[in-house]
Parts: structure tokens; sequence; C-alpha cells
């Protein structure tokens, strides 16, 4: 049963606004053959309650009009979220599908996750991906392959300059390009240059930004920042090997943040705390691999699915700041993946992971 917000009138984010919350990759309307919704998932964790202003844009700043859920048309709007209170606020498919930015503003602390989710023509649900907000900073780093692009978000009053700088999977750079990105605007880039493979995408920038990871067109991560100090992360609910209706593979993508190479180590437990063993294209089957990461560079890891179906859980470790994501993705018969990922972050440990919950057309 849905539950009915106090509203407190329509504005943007106010003076009392101390915290805030992006998602670069907020889309509603038509696409393709069918439509895309975005779902916004609040909630407060804290005792007193939160004052929440959501502000959506277009992607040259503008005010973007939507309809989101019980809270009606608008661009801005204001909400109060009770101690302990979770919110959920759907679009409803009706805009033209371009891109948009989402600022949240809140006086307490929160949680705050995206969901994009496609929908064919008769309004059945195709695939959804789901992803965590993100903070703004001067300076990412992320692991990239030909099919991957970077949605940038300029959230303040002034202009940002931006370079991005891609590698090689040894860390060795690529190409180089620039860019403006004027205030409260938003773009979404692919990679560019002549990348074989995976590589390492920098992004830095003049003033603070906020930046989410787009892979394959489906998946939506988390953009590292390069001031990240992280070196150990958790993913529960991972999985490998032939279910009902496909074969699901856990991928890892590592990069390291750091400025000298990381020693890397992923260690995998079933559901009842027992070594769980899988396959890595050239790698032995074990249930620990290690790896070590030149300053820079990234590494990508995928689980065959050969084996029996088994799920499990990975703790990764380093001994300097790394970024760990993972995805579990379905494949068909032929291999082909034919599912998009859910992408949610875990816990304490900032850890991403993925998980497929759309449906075979």
């Amino acid at each position: 049963m849905r539950t009915l917000i106090t509203c407190i009138g329509l504005a943007a984010a106010t003076a009392w606004s101390q915290n805030f919350y992006y998602l670069p990759t907020a889309s509603d309307g038509v696409a393709g053959d069918g439509t895309v919704r975005t779902t916004l998932v609040m909630s407060n964790p804290g005792v007193r309650p939160a004052k929440v202003t959501v502000a959506w844009t277009n992607d040259d700043g503008s005010p973007r009009q939507i309809v989101l859920g019980e809270l009606g048309s608008n661009s801005n709007f204001s909400l109060v979220l009770a101690p302990g209170a979770l919110r959920i606020f759907a679009t409803d498919g009706a805009g033209d599908g371009s891109g948009a930015a989402v600022k949240i503003g809140s006086d307490q602390v929160l949680q705050v996750w995206g969901v994009r989710s496609t929908f064919d023509g008769s309004g059945a649900l195709r695939g959804e991906t789901s992803f965590a907000a993100v903070g703004s900073s001067t300076g990412f780093r992320v692991p990239v392959d030909s099919s991957s692009g970077i949605a940038l978000y300029n959230p303040g009053p002034g202009n940002a300059s931006l370079t991005a700088t891609l590698m090689d999977s040894t860390g060795a750079a690529v190409s180089s390009e620039t860019l403006t990105l004027d205030a409260g605007a938003r773009v979404t880039r692919p990679v560019s240059g002549d990348l074989s493979g995976w590589g390492t995408l920098d992004v830095t920038s003049s003033v603070p930004v906020a930046a989410q990871l787009i892979h394959g067109g489906a998946a939506i991560l988390e953009a590292s920042t390069l001031t990240s100090k992280r070196m150990k992360y958790y993913f529960p609910r991972l999985a490998d090997g032939p279910s009902i209706t496909a074969t699901l593979r856990t991928t890892f993508l590592l990069t390291n943040l750091s400025k000298k190479p990381a020693n890397v180590t992923i260690g995998l437990t079933r559901e009842d705390g027992s070594p769980w063993t899988v396959a890595i294209p050239g790698m032995d089957p074990n249930n620990a691999f290690q790896t070590t990461l030149e300053a820079g560079a990234s590494a990508v890891w995928q689980t065959d699915g050969a084996g029996p179906y088994a799920a499990g859980a990975a703790t990764v470790q380093a001994d300097a700041p790394v970024s760990v994501q993972a995805l579990v993705a379905a494949f068909d018969s032929q291999g082909t993946s034919f599912r998009k990922p859910r992408c949610r972050m875990r816990g304490s440990a900032r850890g991403s992971a993925c998980h497929s919950t759309s449906r075979r057309t």
C-alpha cells in the first residue's frame, strides 16, 4: 500500500540543505519502440525528520517538467521524510525520453537510489537497472571498454573545465580530450580512442561534478573518486552457473586509484560460509584469486558459468586504494547476454553489486 507523502510546498534546494545527492542519468519517456522511466528511492536512517528537495533539469540545465508519482507534475518538489521512513516515486513515462539530471538536497543524511526501467510498446517490463545516487568530486577513475560511456553533471554555479584521459590496461595513455560543462548542464559521452579490450578513464574537473559510468548501455555504476582511500569491499548475492532459464556469470571490475602498484586479493565463499570455487578464464579454478594492478591500471575478471549453479559472496582486499565493482549477468545457450544487470551499493563497504532483473523478449 502506498503511503501519502507530507508535502511542504514546491521549491528548489534552499539554504538548509546540507547534503546533496545526484543522479546524472535520469530519463523518462519514449525509448525506441517502448518507454523508459526513472524511480527515486529515498530513506531516512536518522532520528530526525528530513526536509528534502528534488530538482529535475534538462541537459542544458533548464528546469525539466516531470510527473513524479503522487508529488504531481513539476520540476522542483519538496517533502518531509520521517525518521526511518522510505519513499518511492516513479515518473510516468510520458516525457520525450531525453536525458536529465536529478539533484536531491536534505538537511539530514539520506540513502538515495535510482532505478531505470524500460518497457515495451505494450507496457511490459523489459529490464531494470538500479544504482546509488552519487556525490560530487574533481576527479574520477573508471574501468572502461568500447561499450562504455560516462555521464557527467555540473550541479554548481560555475562552468566546469574537464579533461578525460583514456589509458590501456597497463596504464599507458591512449588519448585525451577536454570538455567545458556549463553550470547546471549534463552530458553523456561514449568512450573514444583506439582502445582494445579494457582500459581506464581518468576525468578531472576544475570544479566538483557528479559522474556515473554506463557499461554496455545497461549497467549504471559508480564512478570512483581519485580521493577514495577504500581498500576493502564486500559483495553478497553473487552467482555463477546454469539456472532454470539462463547461465549466470559474475564480473569483477578492478581499478587501481593510487599512484603505486596495488596487490588485490578476492576471496569467495558460498552462502553457508564454505569456500566457493569458480573458474575464471586464464586462471586455475579456485576460491581465491590475486593480482597486482599497476598505478592507474584496470583488470576485469568474469567467471565462466560452467560449473554447477551456486550463489555466494566475495571479499576483496588490497594494499592500496582501489575501486571494485561486481556485476551478475544472465547469458543464453549461445553465450549472449540478454538481461540487464541491477546495480546496488552494498552497505558500508560501498561495493557495487549488479543483478539481472530483466525479462527476456
